[in-house]
């Protein structure tokens, strides 16, 4: 069978075998449960305090220690040096124990999102049940405020809109709609789909489940995250490294010594001990302990700056790591649209996210400015309560920029109440809406530029309608702002003196002018990328945004140059290789900044290339869809507060701020300590060879 996606409905729902208006039966449904199993996805339970103890015991380290502990207590009968060498075990034990503990939560979301409840049309009857009995074939109902139980093909929408940046990146509310798409489609452009775990910001639905359980986007996403085996980090491996070569010397000079003193004539008993005392010599005993207070002193310092170590060797890695790779939304930027651009009559205003009420003190005098703002407000469906305001993001930042210009939303709408709306749907690419005014009635219309112009037949200059003659030239102008990474609105009107049939509200409007949405950068994300690059560290972006918005950020944080265009950012189409890339391809991969429209799997390749290159990878992550690329990195880094749950699970590090900055400290304090523990080997192997020398 095709993908759903790439089916019209009809050929999905007999292909299901199911009924839009009668759903499934109860029997039908019991037996695709025995088919297809509960909607579940598994995940791996948290270590248990056992698991952690075990962990801190398989250590060569400290299995020497305990093979030296015994030697000495039954060949030299010196239960003080037994008893010392014990303490060392038992310390560096229970501090790793303490730490590793303290870091480790039971974050579960992947398994709760099996627990919540669903509308579901069975029996020809609307039902609520536990989503977990959901099954392919059944007929769901959603509507704004829900997560999406399960991984379903949309029969009906009335202006759906779905946030799906958890599993896809992309970072603003996607509207769906019912139309049949090409086999090729990427997930993130699927729009007649709607994916589990994902929420439903505004509209209603019906739509038919076609996966569920480990077979939905999101199971997939959790199996490949599982299926990653856990890694060692850099100081594991040089400690381990160490503990080999020093067992295989210490066994080298003991059968040494055995063998000069057996040519030699000497009391056997006598030869022993000596060879037992020289493997005790050589063992650096100081070194675990060291080495774990040193890296939890670090743990509790990182805490102290709302930097949580779950892992404690993960503090080291910092200091090892010379590639960060972040997703971009909400890590890079602030995940909140703001109004970046305004365009009207012959005006354009840029960047005015940053300018205070005072810059557009001469603006307000123009009609075509103040219109456009009118329209901003009273054609929006944010909900102003007294607590907050809800609602989409764009439409949220319209409210807020009025706002900023001393206007009170609120009362505007209450002193302009609306008569009638025509809601955002994905064939018309526009909303409006029809306010009694204080001079009669007035149409106001906002949507995609090209809906809302073909629409228009006059634009506001000079503070009066006139004909509209450029409209090329406005083309032109929008076209040159969504090359800079912006989401752009058109906004439109018209006035009545009386309230107008409902046919012809979108006729002959007028043209106002647009404006341009961005997501900006956080603030000291340029500094500390810039730091990063002097201290040897490359950042690489990795987003499922479009590639026009990445090179945005990109050159604005410093990542790219001015200079650098669309030519220097990777589509995820070239990350769609099953083997090992050539040698040109892989150097252009190793050698790019950014990274655009790039899915879980692409990330996991991506890291997987850096690592096969003897890189040490960090990995930013907030969403479901980061949890297999988290997993796989070297070290990886969550958000404490914008990320979810089943994202910091998968996390070494937690940033209780999402301050990306944070990291800048803990590198540091990642090299401190590792420079720290290496100057500590030295001087131990030091004093020990000098030991082994006496014995010898």
């Amino acid at each position: 069978m095709s993908e759903p996606f790439s089916l019209s409905i009809n050929s999905v729902v007999e292909s299901l075998n199911s009924n839009t208006n009668y759903g499934l039966t109860e029997n039908e449904v019991k037996e695709r449960i025995n088919k297809y199993g509960n909607n579940e996805t598994a995940d791996k339970r948290p270590k248990s305090k056992w698991k952690i103890l075990i962990e801190q015991c398989n250590d060569p380290i400290i299995l020497i220690l305990v093979i030296a502990a015994g030697l000495t207590f039954v060949f030299n009968d010196d239960l003080p040096e037994t008893i010392a060498i014990i303490t060392v075990i038992l310390i560096t034990i229970i501090i790793g124990f303490l730490m590793e503990l303290k870091g480790i939560r039971s974050l579960e979301t992947l398994r709760q999102m099996g627990f919540t409840e669903s509308r579901v049309l069975r029996d020809g009857k609307i039902k609520t049940i536990k989503s977990s009995v959901l099954v392919p074939g059944d007929i769901i109902l959603i509507e704004a405020g829900d997560i999406v139980s399960a991984d379903a093909r949309l029969i009906s929408v009335e202006n759906l809109a779905i946030k799906e940046a958890s599993i896809t990146g992309e970072s603003i509310n996607i509207f769906k709609h019912i139309n049949s798409l090409a086999e090729n489609t990427i997930l993130s452009d699927r729009k007649n789909m709607v994916f589990k775990g994902t929420t439903v910001e505004q509209g209603t639905a019906k739509a038919i489940v076609v996966h569920t359980g480990q077979n939905t986007q999101l199971g997939k996403i959790q199996q490949m995250g599982s299926a990653i085996e856990e890694r060692r980090t850099p100081l594991e491996k040089k400690l381990n490294a160490l503990s080999k070569r020093l067992i295989w010397l210490t066994l080298i000079f003991a059968i040494l010594i055995i063998f000069s003193g057996y040519l030699r004539g000497l009391d056997m008993l006598l030869i022993i001990e000596t060879a037992v005392a020289l493997a005790v010599a050589a063992i650096p005993e100081g070194l675990p302990v060291v080495a774990t207070i040193a890296l939890a002193r670090g743990m509790l310092k990182l805490s102290k700056r709302q930097v949580i170590i779950k892992k404690m060797e993960a503090v080291e890695t910092l200091g090892a790591t010379n590639i960060i790779c972040t997703d971009k939304t909400g890590t890079l930027t602030e995940d909140k649209m703001q109004v970046h651009t305004l365009v009207f009559e012959d005006k354009i205003l840029s960047e005015i996210q940053n300018k205070d009420s005072t810059y557009f003190y001469k603006v307000k005098k123009s009609e075509a400015f103040n219109t456009m703002i009118m329209t901003s407000i009273l054609c929006n469906n944010v909900i102003l309560s007294a607590e907050d305001k809800r609602g989409d993001s764009i439409e949220l930042a319209l409210v807020q920029f009025a706002e900023k210009l001393n206007l009170s939303p609120k009362s505007i709408k209450v002193n302009n109440p609306e008569e009638l709306e025509i809601p955002f749907n994905t064939s018309s690419k526009l909303m409006a809406t029809l306010n009694k005014t204080e001079n009669g009635f007035t149409v106001y219309v906002k949507g995609a530029f090209e809906s809302v112009l073909n629409h228009c037949d006059t634009i506001f200059k000079y503070n009066k309608p006139q004909a509209f003659q450029n409209k090329k030239e406005w083309t032109n102008r929008v076209n040159h702002l969504a090359s800079q990474g912006l989401r752009v609105l058109a906004f439109a009107c018209k006035h009545y003196d009386t309230k107008p049939e409902n046919e012809n509200l979108l006729l002959e409007l007028t043209f106002i002018g647009v404006i341009g949405f961005l997501d900006p950068a956080r603030e000291d994300v340029k500094s500390t990328i810039k730091i990063y690059k002097e201290a040897g560290i490359k950042v690489v972006m990795m987003t499922g945004d479009h590639p026009e918005t990445a090179k945005k950020i990109a050159q604005e944080i410093g990542l790219l140059s001015k200079n650098e265009g669309l030519n220097t950012v990777i589509h995820g189409n070239e990350l769609q290789f099953e083997t090992q890339p050539n040698n040109i391809i892989k150097t252009k991969l190793l050698n790019a900044s950014v990274f655009a429209r790039v899915t879980p799997e692409q990330k996991l390749k991506l890291i997987t290339l850096y690592q096969e290159n003897n890189t040490v990878v960090g990995m930013f992550g907030d969403g479901i869809n980061d949890i297999p690329a988290l997993r796989k990195a070297d070290i990886g880094i969550a958000m404490g507060i914008r990320g979810t749950q089943a994202a910091r699970e998968a996390a070494d590090i937690i940033l209780k701020n999402d301050k990306f900055t944070a990291m800048e400290l803990a590198i540091n304090q990642g090299r401190v300590i590792f420079d720290h523990i290496r100057q500590f080997v030295v001087y131990l192997l030091s004093c020990n060879l000098a030991e082994v020398v006496s014995v010898a």
